[in-house]
This record gives C-alpha cells, sequence and structure tokens, in this order.
C-alpha cells in the first residue's frame, strides 16, 4: 500500500465542498480519492447520476423488446418490411439523443 504524505491544502466555499463531496460518492471513493483520480489519471472518468443511468437502462430495455418482437416477425415470415425497419433507426437516434440529452458526448 502506498504510505501518501505529501499534502496540499485549499480552500472551497460551501458549495463547492458539497459539489465535490457529492461528485465523489457518487464515483463510490474518498474525496481525497476522486481529486488524485481527477488531477492524475490521464483517462476521463464520467460520472454518470444512478437516476439517469437506470432511466437510459430502461428505455434500452423497451427498445430492445421492440426490436425482438420484428425480429420474430421476420423468422415467422421470412422477410421484414420497410416500415420496421424504419422504425429501429428512429427507436435508435431516440435512444441516442435521451442518452445525449442525459450524459452528452453521444453523435448520431
Amino acid at each position: 500500500m502506498l504510505k501518501r504524505k505529501n499534502q496540499i491544502l485549499f480552500k472551497l466555499t460551501d458549495e463547492e465542498y458539497f459539489r465535490l463531496h457529492r461528485l465523489a460518492q457518487m464515483a463510490g471513493c474518498t474525496m481525497s480519492a476522486f481529486i488524485r483520480r481527477c488531477c492524475l489519471d490521464e483517462k476521463k472518468h464520467i460520472i454518470i447520476d444512478k437516476e439517469v443511468a437506470c432511466k437510459i437502462y430502461n428505455e434500452m430495455n423497451a427498445i430492445g423488446r421492440n426490436i425482438n418482437m420484428i425480429a420474430r416477425a421476420a423468422n415467422t415470415y421470412g422477410r421484414v418490411s420497410k416500415n420496421d425497419v424504419m422504425q429501429l433507426l428512429e427507436w435508435q437516434q431516440e435512444l441516442c439523443r435521451i442518452v445525449d440529452e442525459k450524459i452528452g458526448g453521444v453523435k448520431t
């Protein structure tokens, strides 16, 4: 285990402190670990609100169920209509729009 002996002190407003504390909690680590991770890691870290992630997950499941229904129809009847394919594309674009709205950075 690393022994950390160096310390950096800095001041925060109450609002900054509580925001940092909340972000650290969402990331599942201490404030110190969170600050080290943000400052020293080369990788970007994305923190997603669990409620938002749950909504995205539920939307993806709903779209998946619809895709399965279209796949079942294709297997049963041996073909898929152009309208069904267009519906799949619309659902995919809607999912990307929702994810982009909630967490940003998704290109459709």
